[in-house]
């Protein structure tokens, strides 16, 4: 017994030295914390890229608790949502479907997290989303069973443009041995044009004709989801994008997820830095997270010269006791709402306090109770929540509202989207252009007024969208 308990004692001496250095390995924690300059700096002095650690890499982040174990740098850049680690990890040649002894990816925690900007990019860089984990689920199966259906549309819609085959094709060739170089080089500019084929967006239908080819149902790509401009990046502008489709306990707000997803990718094609766009989506959407980003998030990071562009999608309610208008978050109940709701008129004035110079706030929700995308409290009839109440009384915030206060938000079912959203991007995406060539606040409102009305009509209902500014906000301001 004495000799096994000198042998044991013997082991875990040896052991413990290797579990230590794993756990203090400073490449991991720089990727944790999302040090890409650290990261960048140990990789020069010869620090290994697949180097992994025995214990779990969000002790050190903000994904509190032990995780899975044996993560690589890139791994754990990819739990805590490091992008700009993640893509520096990337170009320096980490393997990116490395796993961990669960045998997940960095594709799968970021899917399982909701990390959408980090999806995009491993996607891009050419993940295999078909890899599974030792339970036999693949990255697309974990953002269904934890609620980002935005992310398994992302998925889907990867597929069914083919970028995902493109890509590998083209990995493919690139590793293949035995062609020579001028072979080499054909067959990778060969598999680059099918890869830029495969991405080309849908042509858009007649101008104010919601359906398309492209577009035969709402679960399908929109001829208005992938952007058909790309301006400069302008590292002063931030965006905030929210949308909830599926709440906890309150009925669906159709394709609101979808739409935010779109919205996101547009403020990118104009420049948003993608380190300075937040999407929240589904259970993301949470009281907590709204109020951090507004309240805490936007006031650190937004300058003098920015323009902030804020999105929401989703249900809207009225307060049966004083008919003020509020966001329903994720987990919001209409018959609570000074507790669950995000007051409209607290979000007006935060924005406004912003030091930005621009302050756009775009709303595809409606707040009269009477359906849409609007909530009511069980036993309370509809009533109006006046809208002017919160937004065009001074200050810097131009808002661009679904629908008037007495009317609902509707959807364009073929297209997958709310009226107001489909329309909004495709003024972005050129509908709505002004005699020279550019989208302006003004330019874009009088594109939407006449086609939301019309679509709405042709459904039986009235819906005009709003634009509720302030004198200080030019209704020329230029969007793109």
């Amino acid at each position: 017994m004495r000799r096994l308990s000198l042998a044991l004692a013997a082991g875990v001496a040896l052991a413990l030295p290797i579990l230590l250095a794993g756990c203090s390995s400073p490449l991991i924690q720089a990727s944790t914390m999302g040090d890409t300059q650290k990261v960048l700096a140990l990789l020069g002095r010869g620090a290994h890229i697949e180097t992994k650690q025995m214990t779990g890499c969000r002790m050190y982040a903000r994904q509190p608790g032990a995780w899975a174990g044996m993560e690589t740098p890139l791994i754990c850049a990819a739990v805590n949502g490091r992008y700009e680690t993640v893509k520096a990890l990337l170009d320096r040649g980490a393997d990116i479907n490395a796993r961990d002894f669960t045998h997940s990816t960095a594709l799968m925690y970021s899917a399982m997290l909701g990390y959408m900007d980090v999806v995009e990019l491993l996607l891009a860089r050419g993940a295999d989303e078909d890899m599974k984990n030792k339970e036999g689920v693949t990255a697309l199966q974990i953002a269904r069973q934890k609620g980002f259906y935005a992310l398994a549309d992302l998925f889907q819609k990867e597929k069914a443009m083919g970028r995902v085959s493109a890509r590998r094709q083209a990995l493919a060739q690139a590793a293949a041995p035995g062609p020579d170089k001028e072979e080499m080089q054909r067959m990778m500019e060969e598999a680059a044009k099918k890869a830029v084929q495969a991405i080309q967006p849908p042509k858009p239908a007649a101008d104010g004709a919601p359906g398309s080819e492209a577009a035969a149902s709402g679960t399908g790509a929109s001829d208005v989801d992938r952007p058909s401009y790309r301006l400069a990046e302008n590292a002063e502008n931030y965006g905030l994008v929210i949308g909830v489709e599926k709440y906890e306990t309150l009925p669906k707000a159709d394709f609101a997820e979808k739409d935010a997803a779109a919205v996101k990718d547009h403020l990118l094609a104009l420049g948003y830095p993608q380190r300075n766009v937040v999407f929240l989506a589904g259970p993301q959407a949470s009281y907590t997270n709204i109020k951090k980003y507004v309240e805490s998030w936007l006031p650190a990071r937004v300058r003098e010269g920015s323009t902030v562009f804020v999105y929401f999608s989703g249900h809207g309610a009225p307060d049966p006791a004083s008919g003020e208008a509020y966001l329903v978050p994720y987990s919001g109940d209409p018959e609570f709402l000074q507790d669950t709701g995000y007051p409209m008129k607290r979000l007006h004035a935060k924005l406004n306090a912003l030091k930005a110079k621009h302050v756009i706030l775009a709303m595809d929700s409606c707040f009269s109770g009477a359906g849409g995308r609007s909530v009511l409290a069980k036993g309370i009839r509809p009533l109006v929540a006046k809208i002017e109440a919160w937004a065009g009384q001074g200050g810097k915030v131009v808002t661009l509202a679904a629908s008037a206060s007495n009317q609902i938000s509707g959807t364009v079912e073929e297209q997958g989207h709310g009226a107001f959203t489909y329309f909004l991007l495709k003024g972005l995406n050129g509908a709505a252009a002004d005699p020279s060539g550019g989208v302006t606040v003004r330019s874009l409102f009088d594109y939407l007024v006449p086609k939301v009305s019309d679509a709405a009509r042709l459904r039986n209902r009235d819906q005009t969208p709003q634009l509720l500014r302030s004198d200080l906000m030019d209704p020329g301001l230029r969007i793109r």
